[in-house]
């Protein structure tokens, strides 16, 4: 696959794919994942809060971690890291974009190849800077098959990019289903359970492309399903659900199984 990278060196403040090279005593050494063959260092109060008897208990030589740019050296030979800034939520969104952008280069050789040019390639820059990254290029035309022309692009190559993406992207959504007991010692318990599924259910957006159902399922436990298009937006309303029905019933628990 052919090389895309066109920067050196992460931002500051970017959070960056990592690969473990070597630990020591007073931190970890790793690879850029994104950036070649260059390096970055977690110094041992960056690995984990708190204090630390054994770095290894949180890291192994081979792992791909998420880490912040916490500092870039001046002699831009290394780059200082932090593990610890980065929530489990931000690491598997990092990672899944990654993941994304690296099945986005791949198809882009499908398209060279069944175009015979290398057009799609060379146009790489130009729709990451128009639609944000290489997969959502893909996902963009998947949905739109016009979504580049109004972009003003144009080529043979263009047909063949759309037919790829139709085959192999298909916008993802997240999906957090859940349950919560729900009871109320309130005289009009029963009405006040049923007001609130609604209000949960009002916590959708068609917009946003957010659906939110609520079902009895067999008292005292109700069936909610949060629909979204990512995530991060999927456990916000799923903390948005726990924070309306605490509002309004005396009494719940709640687990969330994400599909």
């Amino acid at each position: 696959m052919a090389e895309t990278q066109t920067r050196e060196w992460p931002e500051l403040g970017e959070l960056t794919i990592c690969v473990v090279q070597s630990i020591k005593s007073n931190g970890v050494y790793v690879r850029l994942e994104e950036f070649g063959e260059r390096q970055g260092f977690i110094f041992i109060g960056e690995v984990a809060s708190g204090w630390i008897k054994n770095i290894r208990s949180y890291v192994r030589e081979g792992q791909r971690i998420v880490c912040k740019v916490t500092r870039v050296r001046e002699d831009r030979e290394s780059v200082d890291l932090s593990l610890k800034a980065v929530s489990e939520e931000r690491r598997r969104a990092r990672i899944q974009q990654w993941k994304d952008e690296q099945k986005a280069q791949r198809l882009i050789d499908v398209v060279n190849e069944r175009a015979g040019t290398n057009e799609a390639r060379e146009h790489v820059q130009i729709l990451t800077e128009i639609f944000g990254n290489l997969h959502q290029a893909f996902e963009e035309i998947a949905i739109n098959e016009q979504a580049f022309a109004e972009q003003d692009l144009s080529g043979d190559w263009i047909e063949h990019f759309h037919k790829v993406a139709f085959e192999n992207i298909i916008p993802e959504q997240v999906i957090i289903d859940g349950f919560l007991e729900l009871s109320s010692v309130a005289p009009n318990g029963v009405e006040a359970i049923r007001d609130v599924l609604e209000q949960v259910e009002e916590l959708g957006d068609i917009e946003r492309e957010i659906t939110v159902t609520a079902r009895y399922d067999g008292a005292p436990q109700y069936r909610v399903v949060v629909t979204a298009p990512d995530f991060e937006t999927a456990e916000n309303i799923w903390t948005n659900v726990e924070d309306t029905v605490s509002e309004s019933v005396d009494g719940f628990t709640s687990k969330a199984i994400r599909a």
